[in-house]
């Protein structure tokens, strides 16, 4: 991220939380329309769920605040 911000002029930004909370909205509608289509999608994101919730407290408090 140094590189290409110092090298090449990258701009490093933060989505606004209303665009963050559009995405989340359109991701929730495209997990329950996949899984009730897709077996193997609903057991993959079955699994992925588990993980980030076991990572949940470590995710929440191994990094330094902003």
């Amino acid at each position: 991220m140094t590189r290409m911000r110092d090298q090449h002029g990258v701009k490093i930004m933060y989505w606004p939380p209303e665009f963050l909370e559009a995405y989340k909205k359109a991701w929730l509608e495209v997990i329950e329309e996949e899984s009730r289509n897709n077996a193997n999608f609903k057991k993959i994101y079955a699994s992925y769920s588990k993980f980030r919730e076991e990572f949940k407290l470590w995710g929440e408090n191994g990094y330094l605040k902003r």
